[in-house]
């Protein structure tokens, strides 16, 4: 007679086969999990640009009914001009409103297409139009700009509705203080922190008190509540100096 060798369990044809079989249940339920991923990475996605459209959207309509409100106004001036035009006095004020209106509607116009722009979606690009923005309006305005921008931006991104409130943030800032504060200069400094954009506006005029500021007032308000929507902080220091901090 001869000795019988047992083989080793997974030796065994039943071990194989379950082997076999959990192998291919680890392989589907794996297959499963990544397909799901996938899935939520594509409905993430997708969600993020329809929200990014809508953004896009509303600031575009929000900037177009500005650019509607100027042109209403150089109509309403042109007609004014044709009713006084016996008066040459009345006549050049009125062509003056019209210029500044145009200006208007050609900035809001040049907005909407900077805003809309998924190529301007950079910090440089802020920097970049921020800066020319200040120093066309000041120049007009007989204001001397000093400007402190990093001659090297780092490319990272920045989003539509970020750039259009600091923006108008910061636009509202340069207007108050060729409006109100009497300056001859005003410093715009943009400084790159380690997790934030620091954007300063400071003029050399006669400053104010925020305590003593006109309660109905909506200047201040429509700053922070913009710079708070997209995650940042203003703050006024020493009276003379408007400071934009986004995270």
């Amino acid at each position: 007679s001869s000795d019988l060798v047992k083989p080793f369990f997974w030796q065994t044809a039943s071990f194989k086969v379950a082997t076999v079989l959990t192998l291919a249940l680890v392989l589907a339920w794996s297959g499963h999990r990544l397909e799901r991923w996938k899935a939520r990475l594509r409905f993430e996605r997708v969600r993020q640009q329809h929200a990014l459209e809508r953004e896009r959207v509303r600031i575009a309509r929000d900037i177009h009914d500005d650019l509607g409100a100027s042109l209403s106004q150089i109509v309403f001036f042109s007609e004014r001009i044709d009713r006084g035009h016996d008066n040459p006095l009345e006549v050049e004020q009125w062509n003056r409103r019209i210029a500044t209106a145009a200006r208007s509607s050609i900035q809001s116009l040049d907005e909407i297409i900077w805003t809309i722009s998924p190529k301007h979606d950079t910090i440089e690009s802020l920097a970049n139009y921020l800066t020319q923005f200040v120093q066309e309006y000041l120049t007009l305005a007989g204001v001397r700009c000093l400007l402190e921008v990093p001659i090297l931006l780092p490319s990272m991104d920045i989003n539509a509705e970020v750039r259009h409130n600091l923006l108008l943030a910061a636009r509202e800032a340069v207007q108050n203080i060729v409006a109100h504060a009497a300056a001859s200069e005003v410093h715009l400094a943009l400084q790159l922190l380690e997790d934030a954009l620091k954007i300063t506006i400071a003029d050399n005029g006669r400053g104010f008190n925020p305590e003593q500021l006109n309660p109905n007032g909506n200047g201040l308000n429509n700053m922070r509540q913009r710079i708070e929507k997209i995650g940042g902080r203003l703050e006024i220091i020493d009276r003379k100096s408007t400071r934009l901090n986004s995270s």
